[in-house]
């Protein structure tokens, strides 16, 4: 980031600091915000950098509904999006210090027919899953946050400690002290009036700026002001990616906790470098931070479905070379291919027997025949099967 940090203006002997501030906070491209950090207003600049760091990221996407066109067409693309909505899921709360497997959630996802028992973690895969429905909408006020809180979070709060959720009209009504992985950062907004009024003017400010930019600015903000006792790092994660779908493609967007999480020393110190008096409250370095992860996020994204086109149509050929007539045995085997490629987990016996519409003893016969090319993974007494990876070299 070649952007110079205000504090580091302070100790400059050759730059005016008072003047550097001024012609910061008075520019052009300066955006000001409803609320202080510490004594000063917030803002941030929408200068050269943030605008190529957006353009490098619409160019990415480009790039990746361009490959998952091709995926749809393989009739992938909506199990491998669940495989990275898992897999986001996991590293945002592994961020929080909470486990919680991709094997667990998809085998969770598979049992979700109980629908009168507690499962932990299920708040967090509805409201995931209704991404990929495109079936939720950009909160555009507190209300709408605290809504998505209940359904997300609180049933998983309440089970580790009731005294955790929230207890004011629509956030927490007491002062928390904020942690930032190595000591205290700052004190939440406090109070919940505040809370409420930073949140929502803040919403309105943001409502006509690039969904980048919009959730890189709002996800400071919310962190900031830590509008809950507990669950704000998962659920600030997940309004970023509410606000960034509308505009990106998931197979992108969904890859942000984990780099994120590669980077969580650099978040947190980046925090903290907003929140540092002598930064005077310019939170443009955070942004360059939030975008900078956003853009690794879409290129891993790219890659990844590269990758999973290039093994995908490699084992097609082979399959087809193998098996010319393409019968019930090629359908098995391009099955146990998209279980490999596609599947957070391997597939039981029961859903092969139904993908291929056959009987018990030709699915045994077929795992029998084809045992050295799969992959055979256990789940207590079922058995999890995909195509194993040497069967693509």
């Amino acid at each position: 980031m070649n952007y110079k940090l205000l504090k580091n203006c302070f100790h400059d002997s050759k730059i005016d600091y008072e003047e550097e501030y001024t012609k910061r906070f008075e520019s052009m491209v300066a955006v000001h915000l409803p609320f202080a950090v510490g004594e000063y207003q917030a803002f941030f600049l929408r200068n050269i950098e943030v605008s190529d760091l957006i353009y490098q990221i619409q160019k990415e996407n480009k790039n990746i509904e361009k490959k998952a066109a091709k995926l749809s067409e393989y009739g992938a693309l909506r199990t491998l999006l669940n495989t990275c909505l898992f897999k986001e899921i996991e590293q945002s709360n592994a961020m929080e210090e909470v486990h919680s497997s991709r094997k667990t959630l998809a085998l969770m996802s598979k049992t979700s027919e109980r629908k009168n028992t507690y499962v932990r973690f299920a708040g967090q895969l509805k409201q995931y899953s209704a991404l990929l429905r495109n079936s939720l909408t950009v909160p555009t006020d507190s209300l709408d946050i605290r809504r998505i809180y209940d359904v997300l979070l609180a049933d998983d709060i309440r089970l580790d400690d009731p005294s955790n959720l929230p207890d004011g009209e629509i956030f927490r009504k007491d002062a928390v002290y904020v942690n930032g992985g190595l000591k205290n950062i700052h004190r939440g907004i406090f109070p919940e009036k505040e809370i409420v009024r930073v949140i929502d003017e803040t919403l309105a400010t943001l409502e006509n700026t690039l969904s980048p930019l919009r959730a890189a600015v709002f996800h400071f903000v919310f962190e900031y002001a830590h509008p809950f006792y507990d669950g704000n790092g998962r659920m600030g994660r997940f309004l970023s990616t509410l606000q960034l779908c509308d505009d990106f493609h998931l197979a992108g967007v969904l890859q942000l906790s984990l780099k994120l999480r590669e980077h969580r020393h650099a978040y947190y110190e980046i925090f903290r470098t907003c929140e540092n008096a002598l930064n005077r409250a310019d939170l443009t370095p955070f942004v360059l931070f939030f975008l900078t992860q956003l853009l690794e996020a879409m290129r891993e994204g790219n890659e990844m479905l590269e990758k999973k086109i290039i093994l995908y149509d490699a084992g097609i050929a082979r399959i087809d070379r193998e098996d010319p007539k393409q019968g019930t045995e090629h359908h098995f085997m391009t099955l146990m291919l998209h279980a490999a490629l596609f599947e957070p987990i391997g597939l039981r016996q029961a859903e092969i027997k139904e993908a291929l519409n056959c009987s018990d003893s030709t699915v045994k016969k077929l795992i029998g025949k084809h045992r050295d090319d799969l992959y055979i993974e256990k789940d207590g007494a079922y058995s999890l099967y995909s195509l194993h990876y040497d069967y693509l070299k």
